[in-house]
């Protein structure tokens, strides 16, 4: 029996993760590639999330609560499927609040609709009072004002 890729290419998905976060820490404004960043970090979740359940079957039927090993290897991950989807939200909250244009908004909004339809109604949650703390954080600190010594040019 042949081994069948998998229709994600996981490298090409971490290597695109990796050229927006480069474009956004040099133009932290690019909406555009926020949502793509968003999108990107949605499909490795749940790639993630399907090896994840996919290993929790395996331990659970070969040795409950045990780690599982397939052949010699044992199998762990850099990250978590519930982490990338944090982050996936977070971008795609930030987008929402801050974007003009109206197709960055819908995709956002659409990501968003995708995590609730698969669970993640609570991740949602989570992110969205997030991103309410920041926003509100944000709208303090201008309201108190900068200090003088950051204004000075």
């Amino acid at each position: 029996m042949a081994v069948r890729e998998s229709i994600f290419n996981l490298d090409g998905l971490k290597q695109a993760e990796s050229g927006f976060r480069e474009r956004l820490a040099a133009q932290p404004d690019d909406m555009r590639t926020r949502v793509n960043l968003a999108w990107c970090l949605f499909i490795r979740a749940l790639h993630q999330a399907g090896q994840e359940s996919m290993l929790a079957a395996l331990a659970a039927a070969e040795h409950p609560g045990e780690p599982v090993s397939v052949g010699r290897a044992k199998i762990t991950f850099d990250t978590n499927s519930e982490e990338l989807i944090q982050d996936s939200l977070r971008q795609a909250f930030t987008v929402r609040q801050l974007s003009m244009q109206s197709e960055e908004c819908s995709a956002a909004e659409q990501l968003q609709a995708l995590v609730r339809l698969s669970g993640g109604a609570e991740a949602v949650c989570t992110a969205a009072e997030d991103a309410v703390r920041i926003l509100a954080e944000i709208t303090w600190e201008v309201i108190q004002g900068a200090p003088e010594e950051k204004l000075e040019c």
